[in-house]
């Protein structure tokens, strides 16, 4: 399977930028929820890691990240209370300071 760039040019990304981007992806997974003893900032930090490591190694279009942290944010830190729920996240982006 081939992925292709973002940037429209239909040239593959090489294979080797995959593999960065996955090392790099797991370890913002990991190294988190391993250092953070909080659990609440220990998920959010990996949920930003995980948009920076997609919004920065440009593997996928730039809007995939939003989608991420929308999807993200009320899955894992939801349980630590409604602040982080669907409606209050989605609002974030309605927000008009935004």
């Amino acid at each position: 399977m081939t992925v292709t760039a973002p940037d429209g040019s239909g040239q593959p990304t090489p294979r080797w930028k995959q593999a960065v981007v996955a090392t790099v992806g797991a370890a913002a997974v990991a190294l988190p929820l391993v250092w953070i003893d909080e659990p609440v900032m220990a998920r959010a930090a990996v949920v930003a890691g995980v948009c920076l490591v997609l919004w920065l190694s440009e593997v996928v279009p730039p809007y995939v990240p939003t989608f991420v942290l929308w999807a993200l944010t009320p899955l894992l830190l939801q349980p630590f209370g409604e602040a982080f729920g669907l409606e209050r996240v989605l609002g974030w982006s309605a927000d008009p300071v935004l």
